[in-house]
């Protein structure tokens, strides 16, 4: 109760309780032994004592009621600490953990993949074709092989021949048909001129002393009679299957025709 006030305040509260104990007691004493000298203490009990009404009472000192003294609250020394105030509901705070210091792990990185060699890839062959052909010319080289212009033929048999024959000499179907029954129609196959050269590896063929059928023969020997027909226009000589692959020839073949 008296836990907030001054020193001095205390002091005078514990003074007036006192007194206004003191004066209740002292009330029912006179109360309790005024009177008892004339045998009736009922006389008495409404005689004022020491001359003083009832109403110069003072209610404190009968009553016995204390009176609140005026609380003067203390100041506040401001160099006191303040205690911090700690919350009594709602969430209560967690601390952060500090991942500052934390190091994070480096990623390991993958294996280089060592490439695989590239294959060159191989240049197919070129095909090989073969036509009839008559050489009409020849020319040196830088080495010791020549090159041979052809002009392709087609060799022709049967109706293909017929139709063919009439068509490049205007006849009747019979005048062509007589004309090639027996050995077919040799007729230009309207390309250009081709040009191909000669290799170590080209097979030679020629025109057996008979003139009947083709005998292989070497690079020199096919020359040597070869060129002065060609030189000649000697068409008998220069009528040739021809297999080539790619620019260079693989096989010259002479071949009879009549």
């Amino acid at each position: 109760m008296f836990k907030n006030l001054s020193l001095t305040t205390k002091i005078i509260a514990c003074v007036s309780a006192v007194a206004a104990v003191g004066g209740v007691v002292l009330l029912v004493i006179l109360l309790m032994t005024g009177g008892g000298g004339n045998g009736g203490g009922r006389e008495n009990a409404d005689t004022p004592v020491d001359g003083d009404s009832i109403a110069d009472i003072d209610p404190a000192d009968t009553i016995g009621v204390e009176e609140t003294p005026e609380v003067t609250p203390e100041p506040t020394d401001p160099e006191d600490p303040i205690a911090p105030v700690v919350p009594t509901d709602g969430p209560v705070a967690t601390s952060t953990p500090d991942l500052s210091s934390q190091t994070t792990p480096s990623p390991t990185p993958s294996p280089t993949p060592t490439p695989k060699p590239t294959a060159t890839p191989t240049q197919a062959p070129a095909p090989t074709t073969w036509s009839y052909a008559y050489i009409v010319n020849h020319a040196d080289t830088s080495t010791a092989y020549k090159t041979f212009a052809f002009i392709y033929m087609d060799w022709l048999t049967g109706a293909a021949a017929v139709t063919k024959y009439m068509q490049d000499y205007g006849c009747s179907k019979e005048e062509a048909e007589s004309e090639t029954e027996e050995f077919g129609y040799i007729r230009n196959a309207g390309l250009p001129i081709k040009w191909f050269n000669t290799t170590s590896n080209t097979k030679y063929y020629l025109p057996d002393s008979s003139m009947s059928k083709a005998v292989e023969a070497d690079r020199n020997a096919f020359n040597t009679k070869m060129i002065p027909a060609i030189e000649n226009d000697d068409s008998l000589m220069t009528f040739v299957i021809v297999t080539v692959s790619g620019d260079d020839i693989v096989k010259i073949e002479w071949v009879y025709h009549p």
